[in-house]
């Protein structure tokens, strides 16, 4: 098949590997002219009508997988059928990925215990994102989970294992004869035909016991035999395979290893959580095997990883100029966050630092939410770390006296730890809850604006634990729903709503435009259907494009001075042209050429740079060349605002500041000498070093 054109627009160049299921090509996208990975599905070529039931039916089901957004899933482009020699075959178009599969890790010998604890967290993160919505995984295992060139984990083919069993249909499962996963790594319910999330949670734990022993729980001279294993032999404790295994980490293995999935971790974040609490006690010994060799000095990657620690240290540098006290503790907390990628036990150190900082601000509000930023950074090291800071933050926001500060902080601290302790989210939320229902006012407990902050602050719990969980979020969110609607001011109502369908729009987009409905002032519907379009991006393309079209639409009916809420817009920006902007920035996400004709016809400069850079990372991944253009054209732009005594002045200047972080962020992929260079012409300290950290490795 070298050389072959697919869909139109994918040449063949190299096989690169090849399964059970099909064939895996390195190829050209022809149209946009960068590299991809093309995975034939091979197992569905041909086979009649059945066949081309499959092949739909598999179209369908990868058309769900690949909605999945996160760092550590494998990013699928496109889909598509071609025609080969034996017939119709279906094939899926990858990022092009560098590194090595764990089963190359495993050829040289057990991994390290960091390592594994590290790989396993990630690969959680990876699962917990899919559980979310519903997607299972089927097939865990060493050939599917990548260690790329960065050391970062990426999980391969999500769902594609169901997807691609030819005798499935619409309402079973299986059929006789084809079993969807790998036996060896099976979990007994996976086996009998019924999986579920903690189905991927076994096989995670049959995955984990290879890396640290070097063999299987179970061995077998075939399916039939690990499967019997699976579903009636227990299995041995890690230690007794290999030497120097600690019992924490015979306990967490053999957990996972239960027969019923009840007796496993609950889900896929509790056990990331338990995994980095293992990293962080294990340490960081020597590996057993030597690591893979390292990509060569000229490579883009680890060129772009150096500059990216040099940025951090020299926003380290600016942070530790801030006067402000609280200012300070929140820019070192987020450099702590972006280092743990360079340098892990640097981050730590800065988050030390950040806390230390949190404990002498005396504003006990400010304090609070301080020391939750510093959890938050912290959450992915060291997970233990995170959850004291986490507690000592929510004792603080506990002596706040005014309730509705009270509420609000507490959302934040639940917000903080979400993915480090998402029971431990949820309990705070729901005590965030609890107070938000005791807010009161000079006006009384039952006043229009009593009742107003009430539902702002039950709007923002419920956007807090949205991606911890969504079921809870939307109850909390339907809750603030009610209280908005027993406001009578029409405007206080209004903004109520607004609120809470912003919430409500990353967990059920269709809650939002249900309630965005009842909007009438077009500014603020115009920015919530941009909202719920940027939400929906991912899953649904050609719904994302039609809401911010119709944003697009109402965005042009707003006359200024309508929208109060909106802070830039009282300091010298005009309202429209804002409202405009994060339309265009929506429908950038989706079609990046109707983003940039949006942002053309915006008249004000701060409207317009905002709009331009935004169009300009959308396109990053796909024309560098574009992405410097519209960069470049949005930093001239932004750059001819004067300062003068005036305020108004003064004002317009801090936007374009602020104008300026986001083109940084922009090029930062494509160009990060260009991104820094952009990034250092900025002069508010703390806008600086968040723009020079954002400058991250491609």
């Amino acid at each position: 098949m070298r050389d072959q054109l697919f869909g139109g627009r994918y040449r063949l160049l190299r096989q690169m590997g090849e399964g059970g299921m099909g064939q895996v090509w390195e190829a050209r996208d022809e149209t946009l002219g960068r590299l991809v990975a093309v995975k034939v599905i091979a197992l569905l070529v041909g086979g009649g009508s059945r066949g081309d039931e499959a092949r739909a039916r598999f179209l369908r089901e990868a058309r769900i997988t690949a909605a999945l957004q996160h760092p550590n899933v494998v990013t699928v482009h496109d889909l598509g059928e071609t025609d080969t020699e034996d017939g119709r075959a279906p094939f899926l178009v990858m990022e092009l990925l560098r590194g090595e599969a764990l089963d190359a890790v495993l050829r040289r010998g057990p991994a390290a215990l960091p390592d594994t604890a590290r790989w396993g967290a990630e690969i959680c993160d990876a699962l917990a994102a899919a559980h979310e919505t519903r997607v299972l995984h089927r097939d865990i295992k060493p050939s599917n989970v990548l260690i790329t060139t960065a050391s970062t984990v990426k999980v391969l083919d999500f769902g594609i294992a169901r997807a691609a069993d030819p005798s499935a249909t619409a309402n079973h499962l299986t059929q006789t004869g084809f079993i969807v996963g790998t036996p060896p790594y099976m979990a007994p319910e996976q086996a009998r035909g019924f999986p579920e999330a903690r189905s991927d949670l076994y096989a995670l734990g049959c995955l984990l016991f290879e890396l640290i022993t070097g063999r299987l729980p179970f061995e077998a001279p075939d399916a039939v035999g690990y499967l019997t294993a699976h579903l009636s032999q227990e299995p041995p404790a890690p230690s007794s395979v290999a030497a120097g295994i600690p019992p924490e980490w015979d306990e967490l293995v053999l957990t996972l290893l239960r027969k019923e999935p009840g007796q496993r971790y609950a889900s896929a974040s509790a056990l990331a959580q338990a995994l980095r609490r293992l990293e962080s006690r294990t340490g960081h010994g020597p590996s057993p095997h030597p690591p893979p060799p390292k990509p060569p000095e000229t490579d883009n990657a680890a060129r772009a990883l150096r500059a990216w620690a040099g940025n951090i240290q020299q926003a380290l540098g600016i942070a530790r100029t801030i006067a402000d006290k609280t200012t300070k503790a929140q820019v070192l907390a987020e450099i702590a966050g972006v280092a743990v990628a360079v340098d892990r036990d640097e981050a730590r150190r800065i988050a030390a630092d950040a806390e230390r900082i949190a404990h002498t601000i005396t504003n006990t509000k400010d304090k609070a939410q301080t020391l939750a930023s510093v959890a938050a950074a912290i959450g992915t090291v060291d997970a233990d770390e995170a959850l004291r800071i986490a507690r000592d933050a929510e004792r603080t926001a506990h002596t706040i006296t005014n309730t509705k500060d009270k509420a609000q902080t507490l959302a934040s601290v639940a917000a903080a730890i979400g993915t480090v302790d998402a029971d431990e989210a949820l309990r705070i939320a729901r005590d965030a809850e609890r107070t938000a229902h005791t807010i009161t006012n000079v006006f009384g407990s039952n006043s229009q604006r009593n009742r107003k902050d009430k539902a702002l602050v039950l709007a923002g719990i419920a956007a807090a634990i949205g991606t911890v969980d969504a079921d809870e979020a939307l109850r909390i969110a339907r809750d603030a729903e009610r209280t908005a609607r027993t406001i009578t001011n029409t405007e206080k109502k209004e903004k109520a709503l607004t609120d809470v369908a912003m919430a409500v729009a990353a967990v059920d987009a269709g809650e939002a435009l249900r309630i965005a409905q009842f909007t009438t002032d077009s500014g603020s519907k115009a920015l919530l259907l941009a909202t719920i379009a940027t939400a929906v991006a991912a899953v649904d393309a050609g719904e994302a494009l039609r809401i911010a079209r119709e944003a697009e639409r109402i965005a042009h009916t707003f006359t200024n001075n309508a929208l109060g809420g909106l802070l830039l817009a009282r300091f010298g920006a005009d309202q429209k042209s804002l409202v405009l902007a994060s339309v265009a920035e929506a429908m950038a996400a989706v079609d990046a050429g109707e983003g940039l004709r949006i942002a053309q016809t915006i008249s004000d400069n701060a409207g317009k740079a905002l709009a331009l850079a935004s169009v300009a990372g959308a396109v990053a991944a796909v024309d560098p060349d574009e992405t410097l253009r519209i960069a470049r054209e949005a930093e001239r732009i932004a750059h001819p605002i004067t300062h003068n005594e005036t305020f108004q002045a003064a004002m317009q200047a801090a936007i374009m500041e602020l104008v300026l972080v986001s083109i940084a962020a922009a090029v930062a992929a494509v160009d990060p000498d260009e991104a820094r260079r952009i990034a250092q012409a900025i002069t508010d300290e703390a806008l600086q070093a968040s723009a020079l950290i954002g400058v991250a490795p491609m």
